[in-house]
């Protein structure tokens, strides 16, 4: 599973899920370089 929260102009952390199964063959996650580290509280 591929995991992506986006914080929204109004503080509301959104969280999307993304079964890695349903991907088209070939498809892959981010690079290293696009990653973003866990946001702290």
């Amino acid at each position: 599973m591929r995991q992506l929260f986006v914080l929204d102009a109004n503080g509301v952390i959104v969280e999307l899920n993304f079964d890695i199964s349903d991907q088209p063959e070939g498809s892959k996650g981010p690079d290293e370089g696009k990653r973003y580290p866990p946001m702290e509280e």
